[in-house]
């Protein structure tokens, strides 16, 4: 994974304030310490409330656009990184919690994570890969350094077990008892300006998580040029693959007559009108 693919969900400029160096350091705080019952309860309070989706395309400004050409296909807006509302995708829940936690517990040295999660992004070669997460201690694994994903010095943190925040999920524990793996580490102060376009490869060769349904699976969106409606999406159960059905399949509009949220992130994309134009 690059580090600007890690850099870009991390800057939006409605954050831009808070996710500077100007907020408390504790980097002189001791190592090890644990997390009281009180801190975890919260940190509970601040990231309980959040939604994860993507939930900002109910909006009904979503754009379509296919290039046949390029074999890509773009949707804009697909995230709203300038617009922090509880809701959203783990990159976006990642920097809302990551902004308060640093406000309302500010004994705690707050690092940005990616790395994987046991229940839907589990899979280190495969597709479901990449996980976005807050690692809490009390003191600065990077000693002021902005971002590392070398394994070595992830190795050296990870053996001091910090607190894993995971505001997606509502995850609150420690990192050796949540099996959560560890890919690269960003620190305090550095962000950058977010793009929040989506591109997906039309061969079926990217996914992107779109919300987690009523019985607790996560449906993915992807496109696929063999698919009559182009857009695909795909119902993954823990710890499994997803399986893949066309927008228009039977099965899916079944599953969404009896999901409120399922359904209007499916009535947004079976509406919106795919406009034919060059991406490249």
């Amino acid at each position: 994974m690059q580090r600007r693919e890690f850099i870009r969900c991390l800057g939006a400029a409605g954050l831009g304030a808070i996710l500077s160096s100007s907020l408390p350091s504790c980097s002189n705080k001791v190592e090890r310490q644990p997390a009281s019952l009180e801190d975890i309860a919260k940190i509970h309070g601040i990231i309980d409330k959040y939604e994860y989706g993507q939930y900002n395309i109910l909006d009904g400004n979503l754009k379509i656009i296919h290039d046949p050409v390029s074999f890509m296909l773009l949707l804009d807006p697909f995230y709203h990184y300038d617009r922090p509302d509880h809701k959203g995708t783990c990159f976006e829940l990642m920097n809302e919690a990551y902004a308060e936690i640093r406000v309302k517990l500010p004994d705690y040295h707050v690092m940005r994570a990616s790395g994987t999660e046991p229940d839907f992004f589990f899979d280190k070669l495969g597709p479901y890969n990449q996980h976005y997460f807050l690692l809490l201690s009390y003191a600065d694994p990077l000693k002021g350094r902005s971002y590392t994903e070398d394994p070595d010095e992830i190795a050296d943190f990870v053996e001091q077990d910090p607190l894993v925040v995971d505001p997606s999920f509502h995850k609150v524990q420690k990192l050796s008892a949540s099996h959560y793996d560890v890919y690269s580490l960003l620190n305090h102060g550095d962000y950058d300006v977010l793009d929040n376009s989506l591109y997906l490869e039309t061969d079926f060769g990217f996914i992107v998580p779109l919300c987690p349904t009523k019985d607790g699976r996560m449906v993915h969106l992807a496109a696929d040029y063999l698919s009559d409606s182009l857009l695909i999406l795909g119902f993954q159960e823990k710890k499994k693959d997803s399986v893949f059905y066309d927008l228009n399949d039977d099965y899916v509009l079944r599953v969404a007559s009896d999901d409120k949220v399922l359904s209007g992130f499916i009535s947004i994309l079976r509406n919106t009108r795919i406009e034919t134009g060059s991406l490249g």
